[in-house]
């Protein structure tokens, strides 16, 4: 409208013939990330332009792509500035981060806490090299089992591992987590212990002992959002670790679950195990 002879040519035209319909408008609930990768996607010409922000459909403002790329770039540097040196997932600081936010939004999830069998023993006679190679390992292997915009993985140290997913499909991912770290497991043993299905190293009490392959203990807490206001982060993450102490006490793969409502004093109805036979999923309430 500013430029020569445009308020003679347009001032008495119908508004709609200067406004576009292709434009962005993304929810004020979706997550930095996604609004990222919504920017992204559209063509390199567009990129500059402003955005609109909805609430249930409905307009609620206008943001900037610059402020959406600098919050992107900040959190980016904040994520490897905490991030496991190994890995790269996210560390411990992340974590904390993460389950926190959990509770606020009082969001059900499932957290599950990651734990390898007989790593130490691997270790012991494979080498720390070697020992990185399955940590990388798992690593790729829980990545591929997460979506970005909902989902979380994050390196606790050492071995341990926290995974946080929906409460839909939980099952079947585990499950598709642990045959996916068994078969990539294989390249990194030595023929004959492939076929004697075992190891022997020296134990902690430095006696050589025989150890079953690796294979994966799984503490998993079902989080609900009736017991978000009776906990906090720290609280979560040890409910976690107990449950993977629990996984460990049983040989091989295995997954035991603690309910946030059992624990919260709100019993749920008992937990049906998993569909695959090599995975156990224990119920908390059955040893109370």
């Amino acid at each position: 409208m500013l430029k020569p002879f445009a308020t003679d040519l347009f001032a008495r035209k119908p508004i709609s013939r200067l406004m576009s319909d292709d434009f962005l408008a993304v929810e004020m609930t979706q997550s930095l990330q996604q609004v990222s990768r919504l920017i992204t996607s559209r063509a390199r010409q567009r990129i500059e332009e402003d955005f609109i922000i909805t609430l249930d459909g409905g307009y609620l403002g206008l943001g900037r792509v610059i402020d959406v790329l600098k919050l992107i770039t900040e959190l980016k540097i904040q994520q490897a500035r905490y991030a496991n040196p190994l890995t790269l997932l996210p560390g411990n600081v992340p974590i904390q981060q993460c389950l926190t936010r959990l509770l606020q939004q009082q969001r059900e999830s499932v957290i599950c806490y990651v734990d390898i069998d007989s790593f130490k023993p691997f270790n012991d006679i494979y080498g720390y090299g070697r020992g990185d190679e399955v940590l990388l390992c798992l690593a790729q292997c829980l990545n591929d089992r997460v979506d970005p915009s909902r989902d979380f993985v994050g390196h606790i140290g050492g071995d341990d591992f926290l995974l946080v997913l929906g409460p839909e499909d939980w099952r079947k991912r585990l499950n598709q987590l642990v045959d996916d770290f068994q078969s990539q497991c294989r390249r990194f043993y030595r023929s004959e212990h492939l076929e004697a299905g075992c190891f022997i190293a020296p134990n902690r009490q430095g006696v050589r002992q025989e150890f079953a392959l690796l294979s994966l203990s799984i503490g998993v807490v079902h989080l609900h959002p009736q017991a978000c206001a009776q906990l906090d982060a720290s609280q979560l993450a040890e409910m976690a670790s107990q449950a993977k102490h629990h996984a460990k006490n049983v040989p091989g793969y295995s997954v035991y679950l603690i309910d946030s409502l059992v624990v919260s004093g709100r019993a749920p109805s008992r937990a049906s195990p998993l569909p695959q036979g090599s995975v156990l999923v224990k119920d908390f309430a059955s040893d109370t």
